[in-house]
């Protein structure tokens, strides 16, 4: 199992999105359906910083030297971000998930369920499932760095400019089975706890 990604970039952010079946030989991609990596800082880009044959280096610029780069690689399961004195902004234009039964969105963060109600909270791995598509993403990022959560429109936004790295990676794109363009023919989710196992492992 593994899950390709696409990726567009604007001028303030990266998008990341999975592409699905559109037809015999061809592929599409909903950008609303994208995980946006980004900051909350104004930004001018992307410039292109390096490249070869199997890898791209995308950079965005801020104030002074402030800013973030993203190293694309061919065939990786991972979207790295490095951030320069910015804070860092995840967000989606689609809803977070609840659980069933929950009365409240959630994030599963270290192991542990955690509300998404703009309280803060710490963490090496945050688990999160988005509801139009249906996908489970990961978010790895350096223990100490706190993040406030909104449900809707969904985003996690530091509570400090980082210097370092931040790593995202979809884990599922058929959590719950209702998925438009990857859940066809399924009455129920897919099984990704081994994936999300080697996702971890490796990030």
């Amino acid at each position: 199992m593994l899950f390709r990604s696409v990726v567009i970039a604007d001028a303030q952010v990266m998008h990341v999105m999975q592409p699905f079946n559109a037809g015999d030989g061809t592929q599409g991609f909903d950008e609303s359906s994208s995980l946006r990596l980004g900051s909350t800082a104004t930004q001018h880009g992307p410039t292109v910083q390096a490249w070869d044959e199997l890898s791209l280096t995308l950079a965005w610029h801020g104030v002074s030297s402030t800013g973030m780069t993203v190293p694309l690689v061919r065939g990786s399961p991972y979207i790295t971000v490095d951030y320069s004195g910015v804070v860092p902004k995840i967000s989606a234009l689609q809803k977070l998930r609840s659980p069933t039964g929950a009365t409240e969105p959630t994030v599963d963060v270290d192991g542990k369920t955690v509300p998404c109600d703009g309280t803060t909270f710490e963490g090496a791995v945050t688990s999160f499932d988005m509801q139009e598509s249906d996908t489970t993403w990961l978010l790895f990022s350096p223990r100490g760095l706190a993040w406030a959560c909104n449900p809707t429109p969904f985003a996690l936004v530091a509570s400090a400019p980082l210097n370092g790295a931040l790593r995202v990676a979809v884990a599922n794109s058929c959590t719950a089975g209702v998925g438009a363009h990857h859940c066809r023919s399924r009455e129920k989710g897919w099984n990704a706890v081994a994936y999300k196992q080697l996702l971890t492992r490796y990030a």
